[in-house]
């Protein structure tokens, strides 16, 4: 038997068995007194058999919860589902036409033509997989302008089924071969993605700009990290054999920081190389650039190396 089955039994048998009288009490004493005393053991069993069961309803909740509680949500509730304005958006991207001086409207991007469009998928808005675009304005007598644009597809329903633009630019781009939508990298590590477009290539180098969106209680803005002087900041990429320069992303106990790095030589082997970092706070904000010493071999990262997203070489 159960010891505390055991304990019930010596108890309830304790309570019914009748105590000793006082020999010196008369038989009223004795008799009120029993009455008393069978009255407060009767308390006494039923406040006893009350704890026996509450302990045991209590044993057998800790028992379901340790057999069943690893499958159950927290809270007990049912698991959430995602509200429509972090749902996966269901739009397509848009055509681009494969001529690039061939002029085409995109419904939603303000009210001029475009030609000479490229394309990359990123998580630019912060809540799932959409587009970003460079196209170059268009005028009545053809793709012949040296204005370009940088836009981002964006639902403007709940269910992401219908579609419009946020428009961010002029970028300065000459060269309508050298500009367009590169990468798709998160330098912070925030899981928004920013969008890379090459602005300028030369015979070994390719300089960049990185712009990002950001929602404010008007909408959605799309503008670029900018320096000092409030002009957008470029890197570059590659260089020669006497000059080369990269960007990669560095993990660091306080989160994803962006680097930007230089490096010269004059024998090609041994390079002074100087890396800046980079902290996002409502910008990019350069920390004290770190100068060191490294062979050839030895080099930082480069191509957005760590950034994530993926690369792309041309606007094609």
């Amino acid at each position: 038997m159960p010891p505390i089955e055991e304990r019930l039994e010596r108890d309830l048998e304790r309570a019914a068995r009748p105590a000793a009288p006082d020999p010196g009490a008369t038989f009223r004493d004795v008799t009120r007194r029993r009455a008393r005393r069978t009255t407060v053991r009767k308390v006494q069993t039923v406040a006893l058999v009350a704890v026996v069961l509450l302990g045991t309803v209590g044993t057998f909740a800790v028992l379901q919860r340790n057999f069943t509680g690893a499958d159950q949500p927290a809270g007990g509730g049912s698991a959430s589902t995602p509200s429509p304005s972090t749902a996966m958006p269901a739009f397509a991207p848009i055509a681009i036409p494969s001529d690039p001086t061939k002029v085409f409207m995109v419904d939603g991007l303000s009210s001029f033509p475009v030609c000479g469009g490229s394309m990359i998928e990123g998580n630019f808005l912060g809540t799932g997989p959409t587009y970003a675009y460079v196209f170059r304005k268009a005028s009545d007598a053809g793709c012949d302008t040296d204005t370009w644009v940088v836009a981002i597809q964006v639902p403007k329903d709940a269910a992401g089924t219908s579609t419009t633009f946020v428009e961010g630019g002029p970028l300065d781009c000459q060269d309508p071969a050298a500009c367009f939508v590169w990468a798709n990298p998160d330098v912070n590590g925030d899981g928004q993605d920013e969008i890379a477009i090459v602005t300028e290539t030369g015979a070994s180098t390719t300089s960049f700009e990185l712009y990002a969106a950001k929602h404010t209680a008007t909408g959605w803005g799309l503008n670029p990290y900018t320096g000092d002087d409030g002009t957008p900041l470029r890197f570059e990429e590659g260089g020669s054999v006497t000059h080369q320069a990269g960007t990669y992303c560095a993990e660091t106990a306080i989160g994803r920081r962006f680097v930007a790095w230089d490096a010269t030589s004059t024998d090609g082997t041994t390079y002074d190389v100087t890396e800046t970092t980079y902290v996002i706070q409502d910008g990019l904000v350069a920390q004290q650039p770190q100068h060191t010493t490294a062979p050839a071999d030895g080099l930082p990262p480069h191509q957005l190396d760590g950034c994530g997203g993926t690369i792309q070489n041309s606007s094609s």
